[in-house]
Order: C-alpha cells, then sequence, then structure tokens
C-alpha cells in the first residue's frame, strides 16, 4: 500500500514539491507494471530548499522516461529516479532524489553529487511529512 499525506506544502522548509502531467492517467503513480511513462510536459519545482535557492521549475528532458510505474514506489520522475517516494514513506527514509538524470539540472548542480541529491529535502534519503502531486491540463 503506497502511503501519502496530502496538504499544502508551501510553508515547509526543504520539503520538495512535485508536479507532473500525467495525461488523465492517475493510475500511473499506483501501477505495478514496472515501467516508464511517457510525458512531454512534466517537471519537478521547488519553492523552498536547502540551499536558499529561488524557487525553480524542472522539466523533464528525457520524455520517454518522466514518470516511473511500479507497485513497489510512491510517486517517482525519471529514469534515475530524480525524485522518489516509496512505500509507506511516512515511516521510513527510504524516499530519496536523485536530480539531472530526466529532468533538468539546476544551474551549478551536477547529476550524482551530494549537494544535488541534498538540495530538495536537506539529504539524498528523507521522510516526508506530506506530499502533494498536481495535474497540469490544457485548454483545447
Amino acid at each position: 500500500m503506497i502511503e501519502y499525506s496530502l496538504g499544502p506544502l508551501f510553508n515547509s522548509i526543504h520539503k520538495p514539491i512535485l508536479v507532473a502531467n500525467t495525461k488523465g492517467t492517475s493510475d500511473v503513480f499506483l501501477g505495478s507494471g514496472g515501467s516508464y511513462t511517457d510525458s512531454a510536459h512534466s517537471f519537478i519545482f521547488s519553492f523552498k530548499n536547502k540551499d536558499g535557492l529561488e524557487p525553480f521549475k524542472l522539466h523533464v528532458k528525457k520524455t520517454n522516461n518522466a514518470i516511473y510505474d511500479n507497485s513497489g514506489y510512491g510517486p517517482t520522475f525519471g529514469a534515475g529516479h530524480d525524485f522518489c517516494i516509496v512505500n509507506n514513506a511516512g515511516s521510513n527514509t527510504n524516499s530519496y532524489t536523485n536530480l539531472g538524470n530526466s529532468y533538468a539540472e539546476v544551474a551549478g548542480y551536477k547529476y550524482g553529487n551530494s549537494d544535488t541529491r541534498n538540495l530538495l529535502a536537506g539529504s539524498y534519503k528523507f521522510q516526508p511529512q506530506e506530499v502533494e502531486v498536481f495535474y497540469q491540463t490544457y485548454k483545447n
């Protein structure tokens, strides 16, 4: 079972906010297929972060690996698991960030470096207090 706590994150320092366009397939996060979902419009953004950077938005750069669909994970963004919330995330510190693989890198940060891994949540592995997922829609 995937455990999430939905609520506002805007006043929580060091707590990431993630955003993805799932093209109406909300079951992508709860699936068990063990595969990636394509999206050219997914992105991750942060209002507050460990290093006090201005808010930023990271667009997907590997569109065929935008979202990972697996029953063992919660919302997972990117082939390198740029942002991964694991099952029972509220009771462990196994969720993690690996920015810069499938999503754009933050200027001055490189994929795989500890500064990059620690940027969103204050440490590479973390226990989220809240996770909020938004779905972007488009008007025809």
